[in-house]
């Protein structure tokens, strides 16, 4: 058997007994960067085990879906009057992080209208680090049951 995503969940025979591990996809915020992982238990021998996945960087897209699925999107939305002046500041921080001048142009423009969409963690971060060029940002956090922030358009991923 090979590892498998179904909804929320990686299916991978355990390495211990060879029954099925299933494991939920996590994602957190460590200092300036995103971290993530793969927490998992065995239904034949209940071992438990944590896969940090290689821990830093870009989350392989199926395992992001995977946790999107499972916790739902976030919305991040910057107060367009407090942010215009910055805007300058706020591009040059999404090329400092990779963007391409139209990607940081449309994710400005995003940001200050609907709102850009990400995992919480990513929102989070993302939230920080716009806090410190001095913009003022809103949160929507998916609900409990990981159904999807207000309204727009759909999953976009953050340069």
């Amino acid at each position: 058997m090979e590892a498998e995503i179904v909804g929320h969940e990686v299916i991978e025979p355990c390495l211990r007994c060879g029954a099925s591990s299933r494991g939920v996809v996590t994602q957190a915020i460590d200092g300036d960067r995103l971290t993530w992982g793969i927490t998992s238990r065995c239904e034949g021998c209940a071992d438990e085990g944590e896969d940090d996945g290689g821990a830093w960087g870009r989350m392989p897209d199926d395992l992001r879906q995977a946790l999107i699925a499972g916790v739902g999107l976030a919305r991040l939305r910057a107060d367009p009057e407090v942010t215009r002046p910055l805007r300058l500041q706020v591009l040059r921080m999404f090329r400092r992080y990779g963007a391409s001048i139209s990607e940081a142009s449309d994710t400005y423009d995003r940001l200050t209208d609907a709102g850009v969409t990400g995992t919480p963690a990513e929102m989070r971060l993302l939230a920080r680090q716009l806090e410190t060029v001095g913009t003022r940002t809103r949160l929507d956090l998916p609900a409990e049951d990981g159904t999807a922030a207000p309204s727009g358009s759909g999953p976009r991923r953050l340069p």
